[in-house]
């Protein structure tokens, strides 16, 4: 599933959140270790669910709403 496929299966199924996985930890493939996880935020902006993009190692609470995550694979290249 691409960056983008994933945001328009969240807009499908009406969720409140989305948090990528597996990508962004290794350079395993062709393009940038951190395109796909710039490619979901792009996607992502002013969808009706927010996306968590936690930095390697960061807690996550599902339950809270107002958490916080930035941009931090930008601060890396």
């Amino acid at each position: 599933m691409t960056p983008e496929e994933t945001v328009q299966a969240a807009k499908d199924l009406g969720t409140k959140a989305v948090l990528p996985s597996h990508n962004s930890k290794f350079k395993l493939s062709h393009h940038t270790w951190y395109e796909p996880l710039e490619r979901v935020y792009q996607a992502s902006q002013n969808q009706p669910f927010k996306l968590m993009t936690p930095l390697i190692g960061q807690q996550v609470n599902i339950d809270e709403p107002g958490q916080e995550f930035k941009a931090w694979w930008r601060e890396l290249y």
